[in-house]
């Protein structure tokens, strides 16, 4: 049962990057981007690198450990 669980959150963690993906793609590489950078490019530049860096984010957090570390600081 953890392990249906667990693979159903993975699932849902996974369609949530990929569908930033998709958005970043559609946004920036469908030919487009150089309406959007006229029209607004500094709102366009500083979106496209939150959204690389939180989808990126999202892949590293499933790649990472659930498991709490803590060092003693001695």
């Amino acid at each position: 049962m953890k392990l249906q669980k667990d693979f159903e959150m993975l699932k849902e963690h996974c369609i949530i990057i990929r569908r930033d993906f998709n958005t970043y793609n559609a946004l920036f590489f469908s030919g487009s981007d150089d309406q959007l950078r006229k029209a607004a490019s500094t709102f366009f530049i500083d979106i496209a690198e939150i959204m690389q860096r939180d989808w990126i984010l999202q892949a590293c957090k499933l790649m990472d450990p659930a498991e709490k570390r803590q060092s003693k600081i001695v």
